[in-house]
């Protein structure tokens, strides 16, 4: 999606990391945005899909290179919150998520089928048994969509940094923005999510998310 200050005029991509409150976002930056949404998936039965595109991926879809911005989040939060999504849309499309039974399912799920850095020889669609474009938002690396040098970053842990600059680089009424789609922790409140063996999978899995973005190892080197 492409931004446009009302302060310069000047444009910027806006890269949709999943996990970072980019619904909510989207919803503020479309009462300023006139244009076609190009980076957005029409369902003609669902309608609008919410979607992601990397920064590269907004290059080419729009054929130009703008300047780009986003929000990252750390990796273990991240990967948590997509789990919780993960199994709210299991009830909304009526798919199975075995691995979600209990902790040692979960470990052994993800250590099966996943090396550093999320990579897997497995068919994600079979992985989860439901819409592989659902994937993309919980096995991903953060790194695969905005680790460029003409995206500028913020931390969703210091998420008023981006508020910051959406008032004064863009001059948008921040005060616009709402919460929607808060994840519900009771979803998954059987999962030790602290367990040592759980955290060592995902700092595994998102290795480079946490090396790159410069989030702190617990057990990893």
């Amino acid at each position: 999606m492409i931004l446009t200050s009302l302060v310069s005029g000047e444009k910027y991509f806006w890269i949709k990391v999943p996990r970072t409150a980019t619904i909510a976002y989207q919803e503020l930056f479309l009462k300023y945005y006139t244009g076609d949404v190009k980076c957005e998936v029409h369902d003609p039965a669902r309608g609008r899909l919410h979607s992601h595109y990397s920064y590269n991926g907004l290059c080419d879809m729009y054929d130009q290179k703008l300047p780009g911005v986003t929000v990252i989040r750390h990796p273990l939060n991240k990967f948590i919150s997509g789990l919780y999504q993960l199994k709210l849309l299991s009830y909304e499309h009526k798919f199975d998520v075995p691995f979600l039974k209990n902790t040692s399912s979960c470990i052994n799920f993800l250590t099966k089928h996943f090396s550093r850095n999320c990579h897997t020889t497995a068919d994600m669609s079979d992985l989860i048994q439901a819409d592989p474009r659902f994937s993309i938002s919980f096995f991903h690396l953060q790194i695969y969509f905005m680790y460029h040098p003409k995206v500028t970053w913020f931390r969703y842990e210091s998420i008023q940094d981006f508020n910051e600059w959406i008032t004064t680089k863009l001059g948008y009424d921040i005060s616009l923005l709402t919460r929607v789609n808060e994840s519900n922790t009771e979803l998954l409140a059987h999962l030790e999510f602290s367990n040592p063996e759980f955290v060592q999978v995902v700092e595994n899995m998102f290795y480079d998310d946490y090396k790159f973005l410069q989030y702190p190892l617990q057990y990893l080197t």
